[in-house]
C-alpha cells in the first residue's frame, strides 16, 4: 500500500524527525506569535479487522488558517495487537491524505488548512501490521493538532498624569501672610513665590511641605500671585490682606 508523497519504505529518519516535531510542541514559536494546542488526545478506532474500522471523528476550534496535525503510536499503545498502521485523514467530507503510523515507519506531522472556526477531523485506519499475535484488533494512537497563533499586542501605555501643582492654603498674621505650600508632584523642585513685584525661593521636597512666610502690609484688598516650580507646576494664590 502506497501513501501521498512517501515510497513503501520511510527511512528511520521520519521517526527521528516524527519525535522531534513532537517535542517541538513544548518549545516557544516566534517572538510574534504563540504555539496553541488545540487537540491532544487518544484516538480510539474500532476495527473489525485490519482493514476494517470505523472512521472517528474529533471535532476542534482553531483561531488561523494553518494547522499542524501528528498521529502517533511511537511507542507502540501496548493496547494494541498490531504496531503499525496506515491512517486516512478526512476534512468537511474531503480526503486529505493518509500517513504511515507506528514505529519504525511513523511519518513526520503534516500541514492543514482549516479555517478559522470549528471542525471535525475524520480519522480512519486502513490497514494494519505488525501483529505478533496475527490477528488485528482495535487501533489507539495520539492525536495533536496544533497551531501558530499571533500574540496578542501589549497594551497601549496611558500617559503619565500630568503633575499637580502644589496645594497651598494662605494664614495672614500681624506682619504678613504665611503660605503653607504642600507637593503634589512626588517630586522635588525649586519654587518661586511671585506678587506685586516681591519674590521668594524655596525649596520644596516631594510630597512634603514648606511654610513661606512673605512680610506684607495690611491693605484691607484681595493679593494674589503665583508659585512656580521647576518640575513644570505651578499654583495661583489669593488672600485678602
Amino acid at each position: 500500500m502506497s501513501t501521498d508523497d512517501t515510497g513503501t519504505h520511510i527511512a528511520h529518519t521520519a521517526v527521528v524527525a516524527a519525535a522531534a516535531c513532537a517535542a517541538a510542541l513544548m518549545s516557544a514559536g516566534p517572538a510574534s506569535a504563540e504555539r496553541k494546542t488545540v487537540v491532544y488526545d487518544w484516538v480510539f478506532s474500532h476495527c473489525r479487522a485490519a482493514d476494517d474500522c470505523d472512521m472517528v471523528q474529533v471535532p476542534f476550534e482553531v483561531e488561523t488558517g494553518t494547522q499542524t496535525v501528528l498521529l502517533s503510536n511511537v511507542p507502540n499503545n501496548p493496547g494494541n495487537k498490531c504496531a503499525r498502521a496506515v491512517a486516512e485523514f478526512f476534512l468537511g467530507g474531503q480526503r486529505l491524505l493518509s500517513r504511515y503510523v507506528g514505529p519504525g515507519w511513523e511519518q513526520p506531522p503534516f500541514t492543514m488548512n482549516a479555517a478559522p472556526g470549528k471542525h471535525a477531523l475524520g480519522v480512519r485506519i486502513l490497514n494494519q501490521s505488525d501483529c505478533p499475535s496475527g490477528d488485528a484488533g482495535d487501533y489507539t494512537a495520539r492525536l495533536t493538532i496544533w497551531e501558530d497563533v499571533q500574540a496578542a499586542p501589549p497594551p497601549a501605555q496611558q500617559a503619565p498624569a500630568p503633575k499637580q501643582g502644589p496645594l497651598v492654603t494662605a494664614s495672614p498674621g500681624l506682619s504678613g501672610v504665611t503660605f503653607h505650600v504642600t507637593d503634589r508632584s512626588g517630586v522635588a523642585s525649586q519654587c518661586t513665590y511671585s506678587s506685586e513685584g516681591f519674590t521668594q525661593s524655596f525649596g520644596l521636597p516631594a510630597n512634603g511641605t514648606f511654610d513661606l512666610f512673605v512680610p506684607a502690609v495690611r491693605l484691607f484688598k484681595t493679593r494674589t500671585g503665583t508659585i512656580t516650580c521647576d518640575n513644570g507646576t505651578s499654583t495661583n494664590t489669593s488672600v485678602f490682606y
